[in-house]
C-alpha cells in the first residue's frame, strides 16, 4: 500500500482506496476510527467527482459504518442517505442495497428515530436475495425491539442463501 501510495503514477481513485486501507489498517490496534471515516468520505467524493456512484455509495456506506462504531449516529444517518442517493443514480439495484438500508436501519434507531428505522428494515427485506449482513443486522434490530419471529425470519434467511453460495468479493 505504501507503494501504491508514494508511486506519482498511480492514478487518485486507486491512490484514494490505498488510503482508505491504510487508515482502517491502522486503526486495527486501537486506533482512532475518525480518521478512518475521513478518509471514507474522501474517497466518496473523488469517486463522485469522476463520475463513479456506484464507487461513491460504496464508500459513503463504509464510512457510516465507520460513524456507527464510533457512536456518531447523526452522521451515520446522514452518510447513508447520501449513499443511498449515489445508488440512484445507476441504472440497476444492486444487492448492497439491503446491506446500506440495513446498517441505516440500525443507525436510525441508535438515533432514537425506530419509526424511520422499521421503514429502512422494510426496504431492505424487500431487495431480491439481500445479503447475509443486512439479514443479521435486521435481525439483531428485531430481537432488541422484541420481535423474536422477524428476528429468527431473517437468521433463517441468511444461513439459505449462505447455504446456496452467497459470495462476497474480496
Amino acid at each position: 500500500l505504501d507503494a501504491i501510495v508514494s508511486d506519482e503514477s498511480t492514478p487518485m481513485s486507486v491512490m484514494g482506496i490505498a488510503d482508505a486501507w491504510l487508515a482502517l489498517l491502522k486503526s486495527s490496534d486501537d486506533g482512532p476510527l475518525l480518521p478512518v471515516a475521513r478518509t471514507l468520505r474522501a474517497l466518496a467524493v473523488r469517486h463522485r467527482s469522476a463520475g463513479l456512484p456506484y464507487f461513491a455509495g460504496i464508500s459513503l456506506n463504509n464510512a457510516m459504518c465507520v460513524e456507527l462504531a464510533r457512536g456518531s449516529y447523526s452522521d451515520a444517518v446522514g452518510l447513508g442517505r447520501d449513499a443511498l442517493d449515489q445508488f440512484s443514480h445507476l441504472p440497476v439495484r444492486t444487492s448492497e442495497l439491503a446491506s446500506m438500508h440495513s446498517t441505516l436501519a440500525l443507525s436510525l434507531a441508535e438515533s432514537g428515530n425506530m419509526q424511520a428505522a422499521w421503514d429502512q428494515v422494510d426496504i431492505a427485506l424487500s431487495v431480491r436475495r439481500p445479503q447475509p449482513d443486512a439479514l443479521g443486522d435486521v435481525a439483531w434490530l428485531a430481537a432488541a425491539a422484541g420481535r423474536p419471529a422477524l428476528s429468527w425470519s431473517c437468521l433463517r434467511q441468511a444461513v439459505r442463501i449462505l447455504d446456496y453460495g452467497h459470495q462476497e468479493l474480496g
